[in-house]
C-alpha cells in the first residue's frame, strides 16, 4: 500500500458535482482513503467520531473544506478545528466560490494552508496534492 492510499483525506462538500470531481481527482492521485461530510453538522460529528476513534475512524491528514455549507459554514468548522487540541494542527484547504476578502482573511487567520476557487481546477488540486506528498505532516 502506498502512502497516498493510507493517508486519510476528509472532504466536506455539499454539492454533489464538486464532491464527485474532488473524489475523482483524489483517486487519480492515489488518494483512495477518503471520508466525506455533506454539511457542517455532519462534518463536526465525523471529526468527533474520528477523534474518539469510533468505528475505527482516525483523524485525517488533510481536510478539504467547502466554505458555503448548510447548517454550519466553513468558518465555523475551521474555528472548531483550530480550537480543539486534537485537530488544531490538521492542514485545511478551503474550497470556495466566494471572492469575499473577509472570508479569505478569516481563512488565513485560521491557518488554512491554501484556498482553492470553485469550480475546482484539476491542475490546482493536483498541485496541492503534490505538496501533500512531499510535506512532513503526511503519515
Amino acid at each position: 500500500m502506498t502512502a497516498q492510499e493510507t493517508t486519510l483525506i476528509m472532504l466536506v462538500e455539499d454539492h454533489p458535482d464538486d464532491e464527485f470531481l474532488a473524489l475523482r481527482i483524489l483517486a487519480r492521485n492515489g488518494y483512495t482513503n477518503t471520508a466525506v461530510a455533506r454539511n457542517g453538522i455532519e462534518a463536526l460529528d465525523l471529526l468527533h467520531r474520528m477523534e474518539e476513534n469510533t468505528d475505527g475512524l482516525v483523524l485525517p491528514s488533510l481536510i478539504l473544506l467547502d466554505m458555503k455549507l448548510p447548517m454550519k459554514n466553513g468558518i465555523e468548522i475551521l474555528e472548531h478545528i483550530r480550537s480543539n487540541p486534537a485537530t488544531a494542527k490538521i492542514p485545511v484547504v478551503s474550497l470556495s466560490s466566494s471572492t469575499d476578502p473577509r472570508e479569505t482573511a478569516s481563512c488565513r487567520e485560521l491557518g488554512v494552508i491554501c484556498s482553492l476557487a470553485k469550480p475546482l481546477s484539476t491542475a490546482k488540486l493536483q498541485e496541492v496534492l503534490q505538496q501533500i506528498k512531499s510535506a512532513s505532516f503526511q503519515d
